[in-house]
């Protein structure tokens, strides 16, 4: 492993050549990307996420005014949107000014693809005879299919089976990897974030 990746407790590898940053431009609205396969979730079935520097990733756009996040049962929807969402890190957020450890915040993300998975022309199991990688060509910068990223998912299958009852036999064969790293609160003072480093 190059000297340059960064592993903490509980983070996968991360800042590896795969790795997207999101920039400033995408700090409003969010990121939308490609995910390379159907990923069905509540009912449907999607190929693309937008992922938001707010500590989520989303199915749709997410109406975002000021520090107001909307989404839930107060969201009116159809007028504004409502979309499916995975938010294991959801609140208002900014980019922290001062560098952690020599490392800068921002939110960085990838796809690991296991290489298996691009030689075969169906998905596994389908009925509908899918596709199972949608596309993937030298435009999709954020996608890791090599030996590196089998590992990264055999370690992911071993974590799940040993966190979570039932995930024994998952199988992970494409995963999203999102990292928000030394992200602060919106409103956080500079102050706030000083006293985060002496702590």
């Amino acid at each position: 492993m190059s000297g340059s990746v960064h592993r903490t407790d509980n983070l996968y590898n991360f800042d590896t050549a795969f790795d997207v940053r999101l920039s400033p431009k995408d700090a409003q609205i969010g990121r939308q990307i490609d995910l390379l396969f159907w990923f069905p979730f509540y009912g449907s079935l999607y190929n693309y996420t937008v992922i938001s520097k707010n500590g989520f990733i989303a199915f749709a756009q997410v109406f975002e005014e000021g520090l107001d996040i909307h989404v839930g049962p107060e969201v009116n929807w159809p007028e504004f949107p409502d979309p499916a969402m995975i938010a294991p890190y959801m609140c208002p957020q900014k980019y922290a000014t001062q560098t952690f450890g020599g490392r800068s915040s921002g939110v960085r993300y990838k796809l690991l693809v296991r290489p298996d998975l691009l030689r075969q022309k169906n998905v596994p199991g389908s009925q509908t005879g899918a596709p199972a990688i949608l596309k993937l060509n030298k435009e999709i910068n954020y996608a890791q299919a090599d030996e590196e990223a089998a590992r990264l998912l055999d370690e992911m299958k071993k974590n799940l089976a040993d966190g979570m009852v039932g995930a024994e036999n998952f199988e992970p064969d494409i995963a999203l990897v999102v990292t928000w790293l030394n992200m602060t609160y919106a409103q956080a003072s500079a102050q706030d974030e000083a006293d985060k480093v002496s702590l």
